[in-house]
């Protein structure tokens, strides 16, 4: 009787093997880290250019201030050494930046924190911070009240009191675009509008010098407050690190961007200027010291009308 010989169909199986399921998992890691950057970087791409139209509309908004009044607005309302309203340019555009009727309920001739006023100078203004802006969205500058954090500041000049008022620095030392109870006109900006900043940026330090929409005033609600509120200076260099000095900071553009900052110049254009940009740190007194020193680049972009070669920035 011959031997029956029996065969045994194996069916491979259909599924991974653990060695193939470490292997796709490694490559879709791989892959994720490589896209990752990438979505991060196309998603502040994209921040970046909206706070870049937030300037465009604040210059525009100055400009059409200007056009209206014949001058750019004061920086901030300062009158009595600090006993003055409180409010700043902010303020003054509103109409210009489709806010007409917020601008209608306050009464700038009264104080922030009148009644009649408080309950509007909380407001949060559309296109008042940068996208990229973290931390809080809100801090205390009236006492017990929380007020909306903002991005943006004036060009005060490119010294250390440069934003004070008339009659307490001289005029040179005045030589950006807005002070203390002053602004300028158009006609003051001898270096040319496309050298010259208008406002910037900066960034939330956490103490009382981060700026907020539409006014400035002490904790207490007495008084005008810093104006530094309000204003930055080109003393100081962009982006200073976070253990520099409250007094470094407090003058300072900064940005949540990576290598600089956004600023609008006069002429309504914006620029991405690099934190690395030429600059001196020269203040007034080495300015006004014979020889005179030359001043950085970056400071002659905050000057209104020094007369020096801006050149390529």
């Amino acid at each position: 009787m011959g031997r029956m010989i029996m065969h045994t169909n194996r069916k491979r199986s259909s599924g991974f093997t653990l060695v193939e399921l470490l292997v796709v998992i490694a490559i879709i890691g791989i892959l994720v880290g490589l896209l990752l950057p990438a979505v991060q970087a196309a998603r502040e791409a994209a921040r970046r250019m909206q706070c870049t139209n937030n300037l465009k509309q604040i210059g525009l908004a100055m400009h059409n201030y200007h056009d209206t009044y014949r001058a750019f607005p004061l920086g901030h309302l300062f009158p009595g050494q600090g006993l003055g309203t409180g409010w700043t340019w902010t303020l003054s555009i509103l109409p210009f930046i489709e806010q007409g009727n917020l601008y209608q309920q306050i009464d700038v001739r009264l104080p922030v924190k009148d009644p009649k006023n408080i309950v509007w100078a909380v407001t949060k203004v559309p296109g008042s911070r940068c996208p990229s802006m973290s931390g809080n969205e809100t801090k205390s500058d009236l006492g017990s009240v929380e007020v909306p954090t903002a991005s943006y500041v004036g060009n005060m000049g490119c010294f250390d009191l440069s934003f004070e008022l008339e009659g307490v620095q001289p005029a040179a030392r005045r030589n950006g675009m807005m002070g203390r109870d002053w602004g300028v006109k158009m006609a003051d900006v001898t270096d040319g509008t496309s050298n010259t900043f208008l406002a910037g940026e900066t960034i939330l330090w956490n103490f009382s010098w981060d700026p907020n929409w539409l006014f400035r005033i002490n904790n207490t609600g007495v008084g005008a407050g810093n104006s530094l509120g309000a204003m930055r200076s080109a003393l100081r260099r962009i982006n200073p690190a976070a253990v520099a000095s409250q007094v470094v900071r407090r003058e300072a553009f900064a940005s949540y961007h990576t290598g600089g900052a956004n600023f609008g110049l006069v002429d309504g254009s914006v620029h991405f200027i690099s934190d690395s940009i030429d600059h001196t740190n020269t203040e007034w007194a080495q300015y006004n010291a014979s020889p005179r020193p030359p001043l950085g680049t970056y400071q002659r972009l905050s000057s209104r009308n020094d007369g020096e070669v801006v050149g390529e920035f």
